[in-house]
């Protein structure tokens, strides 16, 4: 039986997300906006169902547009937080945007595994595709770290890889913030069914609010061409900025993940699993799709 698919990532939101990061100038157009992002950034969004004055605090999305566009659509209060050391160029960009840097847009640099922030800080989190890159069992301790920054009835909404087993890969490069040593670097782990209870919704204590799958059912488009060999990236400067057509074609959202091709996939691909999860106490807004 074919799964129940849930309604397409809103390709509205898409646009204005993919307009702003073009004013950001004309390397930023041609970099576009990521194939895989342009399923996951529609679908938090919604999820988050956010309202002016929220607090937010974003996790993990160096110099992305993301942050900076809830900020301008909704008028919710940012903080951006990352390990990375490109975090700093949000405070560029916001200017670019006309955000005032340090009054309702901040960016911090941390470990996720202990922030700075205190209990019951922020009514929203967003970490798209970002805890699966902290090593050993700092994805567990982050997700709970997030928890306790998170108001009552608050929401914490992220996408991870997902695959049919979990599968840790590593490096022999720096990674992110992480220098190469001589000793591979831990770069990201893939979750299934069983390691997402036990790794993240359990550690984190909220509860799961809506769950769902995107990747490729059909045709393998990310690893065939947008996935490239260093020798011929230069290529996709011609079709970077058609990241939201492609995905639009190939890309899809399910309720179930037994049409998605999950056996064994290749460190970096397609397949990811959506998670929304909630706080117990007094709601705000609006319950996310499931």
């Amino acid at each position: 039986m074919t799964p129940k698919q849930p309604p397409a990532p809103d390709r509205a939101t898409l646009r204005e997300i993919y307009a702003l990061n073009a004013r950001l100038g004309l390397p930023r157009f041609l970099r576009g906006v990521d194939y895989v992002r342009c399923v996951e950034l529609p679908l938090v969004f919604e999820a988050l169902a956010l309202a002016p004055g929220m607090r937010v605090l974003d996790v993990g999305c160096r110099d992305s547009i993301f942050p900076l566009y809830l900020a301008k659509k909704t008028g919710a209060r940012v903080c951006v937080f990352d390990l990375d050391v490109t975090v700093a160029k949000q405070r560029r960009l916001a200017a670019k945007l006309g955000l005032t840097f340090g009054r309702g847009y901040h960016a911090v640099r941390g470990d996720v595994r202990s922030t700075p922030f205190a209990t019951g800080t922020f009514d929203r989190v967003s970490l798209v595709s970002t805890i699966e890159h902290v090593p050993g069992e700092g994805d567990s301790a982050g997700v709970a770290e997030l928890a306790r920054v998170l108001k009552p009835g608050g929401r914490l909404v992220l996408t991870v890889p997902f695959g049919d087993s979990p599968r840790d890969f590593f490096m022999s490069e720096k990674v992110y913030s992480q220098e190469y040593a001589g000793k591979p670097v831990f770069f990201q782990r893939h979750y299934n069914e069983e390691t997402l209870e036990h790794r993240l919704i359990g550690p984190s204590g909220l509860r799961v609010a809506g769950r769902s799958y995107f990747g490729e059912p059909r045709v393998a488009f990310f690893n065939t061409f947008w996935v490239l060999p260093g020798w011929l990236k230069p290529v996709k400067v011609f079709y970077n900025w058609l990241g939201p057509v492609f995905s639009r074609w190939f890309m899809g959202v399910f309720d179930d993940s037994s049409t998605l091709k999950l056996r064994h996939p290749p460190m970096v691909n397609a397949n990811g699993a959506f998670l929304v999860l909630e706080k117990p106490g007094s709601t705000n807004g609006p319950a996310p799709r499931a």
